[in-house]
């Protein structure tokens, strides 16, 4: 199928047939490079990056596009329909929300606002161009070619090597596998949706040993994450998928066969939990991998999604109007917050009525970082808690932020840095630019102790590296919050804990031995 209602003929022989090809090479080029696209030294989250990626490859192909419209009307067809009207929803949720500037540019930690929307829908318009003239293998290709680095990261910290940042100790392994997508659940769903597709080129395909040894090896990657809904989402889709082939074609073994897989993976996940005692079931949970599914029903995570799906119903039922239109993209905290699970709630307000807690809630699978494999569950909790206080997640420029705060001129360097860039310095400090910016400023606010712009960049980098013992983790707890919340005292309440240790004798006992 053309974009064109005339056929397309050779790619380049007119300004026009140059715009298409353009356009096929950045859909290819998104395909091969987003996946793989992080930067080393984000803090929080690899989408501000990988987002600046995809909104640069959609200005290419909004300029391609314009070159060939001016010359040539495309036609209307139902994917670019749905499209349309998809991306009219957003534009009016968005008009309509309860943050309008935050729904538009994106959150700083997803920067999945409008603006990022539209560059998604600029290529889904365009897709009809990737996949003509035979394009269909060579999308599915550069798919199946994209995932290749993104695996083979995820199996060096599975096997408790990163290359990012060297070995790993053998006493401290790597937390959940989470490769270049920064979250276990985030890699699992790409390699859920990729691996069917490898599977789809091997089939197709004249050379078949490559598809079919990226697709194991994308499969042991997947395991690896331990992220139980890509799990249940890979075999229900292949399930669904040999059950639609089969009616399609008649075929009542294809039928019968995935009638007989869904009956027996309902049976495995729910036998066990009818079936055996809860010393057995307890056993079971510590299993690597088998235990994450062991525990879909009546794990901690479980009823903590319960808890969210209840707070989500209120949420949509408080407020009719709201339920057509949305609070708006990338404002879910804001709206969610007062619709928050009581059960959860009323346990902290308890907390805080009987003694005034500051309390910090995480999930230590999400949180545990994934640039330094051996880091212990006391920098894991103190980088919460720098987030938690308003501080940097980084170290050194959280060390910073604490030590200008303690000498009193931290708001001084807030305005001198929205002064000089334009912008506040919460957003500054999660940039890529974040080290080169501070080091200007300390040379600008402070120009004897820092004599040149790049006086503290050098002695960061001069300095040696420094791990966190968990007394200095005590201590630092103590000073900050006694600085932005005074009289209250500390809570930690840390999710997936039991997940955390039950690969690693190494960290249950560092656990005990250092926090009981």
């Amino acid at each position: 199928m053309s974009l064109y209602s005339t056929p397309a003929t050779k790619r380049g022989e007119s300004p026009t047939e140059r715009g298409l090809a353009i356009i096929e090479a950045a859909g290819l080029a998104l395909a091969v490079l987003l996946p793989s696209f992080f930067n080393a030294r984000s803090t929080f989250s690899f989408e501000p990056d990988r987002m600046a990626l995809l909104r640069v490859l959609a200005i290419v192909v909004a300029v391609a596009g314009l070159l060939t419209i001016s010359i040539r009307r495309p036609r209307l067809t139902p994917l670019r329909l749905a499209v349309i009207g998809w991306l009219a929803i957003q534009g009016i949720a968005t008009l309509a929300s309860v943050s309008v500037g935050r729904s538009f540019w994106g959150s700083e930690e997803r920067v999945g606002g409008l603006l990022t929307s539209v560059a998604w829908a600029l290529f889904a318009l365009c897709l009809p161009v990737i996949l003509s003239a035979g394009a269909v293998y060579r999308l599915v290709a550069a798919i199946s070619l994209g995932s290749v680095p993104v695996t083979l990261y995820a199996l060096a910290q599975e096997i408790g090597w990163d290359p990012v940042r060297v070995a790993v100790a053998p006493a401290q392994p790597p937390p959940a596998v989470s490769s270049t997508l920064g979250n276990p659940v985030f890699l699992g769903g790409y390699l859920a949706m990729v691996i069917p597709l490898t599977i789809w080129l091997a089939w197709s395909g004249q050379r078949k040993v490559a598809p079919i040894a990226l697709a194991v090896l994308q499969m042991i990657a997947l395991i690896g994450t331990e992220a139980r809904g890509p799990w249940l989402g890979l075999a229900a889709g292949g399930v669904t998928a040999m059950l639609l082939i089969g009616l399609a074609t008649a075929r009542r073994r294809w039928i019968a066969a995935s009638l007989a897989a869904l009956a027996l993976g309902i049976a495995l996940l729910v036998a066990p939990s009818l079936a055996l005692r809860p010393e057995s079931m307890e056993s079971l949970r510590r299993t690597p991998y088998v235990g994450r599914l062991a525990g879909l029903w009546t794990s901690t995570t479980a009823a903590q999604r319960l808890l969210i799906w209840e707070g989500a119903a209120r949420l949509v039922a408080s407020d009719p109007l709201r339920a057509l239109v949305g609070y708006g993209p990338e404002t879910l905290p804001l709206a969610y917050a007062r619709h928050y699970p009581p059960r959860l709630a009323e346990y902290v307000e308890y907390l805080n009525r009987t003694v005034q807690y500051e309390v910090f809630m995480f999930d230590v699978q999400v949180d545990a970082s994934v640039q330094k494999g051996n880091e212990q569950i006391a920098e894991v909790m103190y980088r919460v808690l720098l987030r938690s206080l308003d501080y940097a997640e980084d170290y050194d420029i959280a060390e910073l932020e604490i030590e200008l705060e303690h000498e009193g001129r931290l708001a001084e360097f807030e305005r001198l840095c929205r002064e000089i860039y334009r912008e506040e310095w919460r957003r500054v400090r999660k940039g890529s630019q974040k080290y080169n910016r501070a080091s200007v400023l300390l040379h600008t606010l402070d120009p004897r102790t820092y004599p040149g712009p790049e006086s503290w960049l050098d002695a960061v980098r001069s300095r040696p590296a420094r791990n966190l013992t968990v007394s200095q983790f005590i201590e630092r707890s103590f000073d900050l919050c006694a600085r932005r919340r005074p009289g209250k005292a500390i809570a930690f309440i840390v999710d997936e804990m039991g997940q955390y240790v039950a690969r690693s004798q190494e960290r249950l006992e560092n656990l005990v031995s250092r926090f009981v």
